[in-house]
Order: C-alpha cells, then sequence, then structure tokens
C-alpha cells in the first residue's frame, strides 16, 4: 500500500506496508532467529478505533490501519 521512512533524518530505514488478502490458516515455517509471540485476527473496526484512541504506538501499524480504512471503507 505504502513505503514510508519511520524515522526521516534519523535513519534511512523504509517500512514497506502491503495489502494481504485471503488468508488462510496454516503451518509457520521460522527459522532459528523469528519468533512470533501469538498471532490474533483483529476487525479493523477495531483496529481503527484502538488507533483512534491513541492506544498504538507503533507508527507502522497506525499508518497501515489508517490507509487500509481511507482507502478501502466507507
Amino acid at each position: 500500500m505504502i513505503t514510508m521512512y519511520p524515522s526521516t533524518g534519523y535513519t534511512s530505514e523504509k517500512v514497506h506496508i502491503f495489502l494481504a488478502r485471503n488468508f488462510r490458516k496454516g503451518n509457520m515455517h521460522l527459522d532459528s532467529t523469528e519468533e512470533i509471540l501469538e498471532i490474533k485476527k483483529i476487525p479493523i473496526k477495531q483496529c481503527f478505533e484502538s488507533a483512534k484512541a491513541g492506544e498504538l504506538e507503533n507508527a507502522s501499524e497506525i499508518v497501515a490501519i489508517l490507509l487500509y480504512c481511507t482507502k478501502y471503507m466507507n
């Protein structure tokens, strides 16, 4: 959906935010350096409300949620 610089002026790091659809539950194939603590399905409206309420701290997830809601929701 977008490529962004989360810390302009501080680093040249880029974050790529993708939209994926039609997921199916499957098995994870992580290497020894990867760890996923929990995968949880949350309705987009609940995500939007959390973003509006200031409950989220990660800029990338806030941008992803707000961009999705702006582009794909009525």
